[in-house]
C-alpha cells in the first residue's frame, strides 16, 4: 500500500493522530506539536488512547510493560546502544531479555542487520560505528521482536542530512513494506 506521511499537530490530541494511523492501516505518522516540532509521546493522563485495539490506560505497571515489550518497538534519538555489546549482541537484547536463546537471538540479529546493510558491521561495537550505523542497529534493535507499532524519538536528529535521509527512507520502507506503523 502507498501512502503519504500524515503530519497531525499536537493540539488536535494524540488520540486523534493514532485514530488516523488506523484508519490509513500501516502508514507513517509524523507527530508535531502546534510550532510544527517533532512533538513527544506522553504518558495517558486524560482522555483515553487505544494502541492495537487495546485501551492504555486499563494497564498497570507490569502489565504495560509487556505490552510495549511485545508491540512496541523504539528507536531512540541517541540510539542507546550497549558499548560493550556488538552491533548484533545490541539489536538481540529484546529477544535475550524475552527469553529467546542467545544464538537464536544473535542469528536473527545478523540477519536483520544484513537487511539495513550492516552485514559487515555484526562484530563491531558501537564505537567503531558512525552515526548512521548506529541508528540502523537502533532501528535493528527496535524491529527484531516484529512490534506492530515503530515509535520514533527524532531517529535522524544527530545524524548529517545524508544519513539522515537514509534512515528516513528506511523507516518508510518498514511502514510500508513490512506491515507495520512506523510513528
Amino acid at each position: 500500500m502507498t501512502a503519504r506521511p500524515t503530519t497531525v499537530p499536537l493540539g488536535s490530541m494524540l488520540t486523534d493522530a493514532v485514530a488516523i494511523l488506523a484508519e490509513r492501516k500501516f502508514s507513517e505518522l509524523p507527530v508535531v506539536d502546534p510550532g510544527g516540532a517533532p512533538a513527544g509521546l506522553l504518558d495517558v493522563t486524560d482522555g483515553g488512547i487505544s494502541v492495537l485495539g487495546h485501551d492504555l490506560r486499563t494497564f498497570r505497571g507490569s502489565q504495560l510493560v509487556r505490552f510495549r515489550a511485545r508491540h512496541i518497538g523504539f528507536v531512540f534519538q541517541q540510539y542507546n546502544l550497549l558499548p560493550s555489546l556488538t552491533a548484533a549482541e545490541n539489536a538481540a537484547v529484546p529477544l535475550i531479555i524475552g527469553g529467546t536463546p542467545r544464538a537464536v537471538a544473535i542469528a536473527r540479529a545478523e540477519k536483520l542487520l544484513a537487511d539495513v546493510g550492516l552485514e559487515a558491521k555484526c562484530h563491531a561495537l558501537p564505537n567503531q560505528l558512525s552515526g548512521g550505523q548506529q541508528q540502523r542497529v537502533a532501528i535493528a534493535r527496535a524491529l527484531i521482536h516484529e512490534p506492530s507499532l515503530l515509535v520514533c524519538d527524532e531517529p535522524t536528529a544527530a545524524l548529517d542530512a545524508r544519513s539522515g535521509q537514509t534512515i528516513m527512507e528506511l523507516l518508510r520502507q518498514v511502514a510500508l513494506h513490512r506491515q507495520r506503523a512506523v510513528i
